[in-house]
């Protein structure tokens, strides 16, 4: 899909832009000898909440150079049971989802970035899957897996607390990602 000039986008959409080039910007300017460390801490992070002890499959992304290493959470995904599902990039910019037993059989896709071979079948996303998808800042990750019985659904628990004390946040009810 080709990018609309700044031209042509309204005035939030122009700061949503603008705050994005100065956030890729800084991921840029990152240390990499800082990237490792970060991506364990997240990993970490990631397989203490509730929403990862519930699914029984995660889905999560192989990260580009310019973003946190995320191998140490598809090893800690693997290492708990459950399953990983990592996406592909299919003809007319469509993902689809592969499950992934090893890093190593992850091939290079479309703009370089690994992804599962072509060999491997598709699968869907069920609920109760949980999915990680990468953020240009870390307001950015939300945790989209939980249910009413879950605390974080309570804005004002300390459970929601602890989560944006990570550095995360929680998907709202009915809130849209256009992907």
């Amino acid at each position: 899909m080709p990018r609309r000039p700044d031209s042509d986008l309204g005035p939030l959409a122009r700061a949503k832009t603008r705050l994005r080039s100065r956030m890729l910007q800084r991921r840029a300017e990152r240390d990499p000898l800082e990237a490792e460390p970060a991506g364990r801490r997240v990993s970490e992070l990631v397989i203490a909440t509730p929403e990862f002890a519930a699914a029984l499959r995660v889905a999560l992304y192989a990260a580009r150079a310019d973003e946190l290493p995320s191998r140490c959470c598809f090893e800690a995904v693997l290492s708990s049971g459950r399953e990983a599902l990592l996406p592909r990039m299919e003809a007319g910019q469509r993902l689809s989802f592969r499950r992934v037993d090893r890093w190593e059989a992850l091939v290079p896709g479309r703009f370089g970035i690994l992804e599962p071979g072509s060999s491997v079948p598709a699968t869907r996303l069920e609920e109760g899957d949980l999915v990680l998808v990468p953020g240009v800042e870390r307001r950015k990750v939300l945790f989209t897996h939980f249910n009413h019985t879950n605390p974080v659904a309570d804005p004002g628990s300390e459970a929601a607390a602890r989560v944006r004390a990570a550095g995360a946040g929680l998907a709202a009810e009915g809130q849209v990602f256009p992907l």
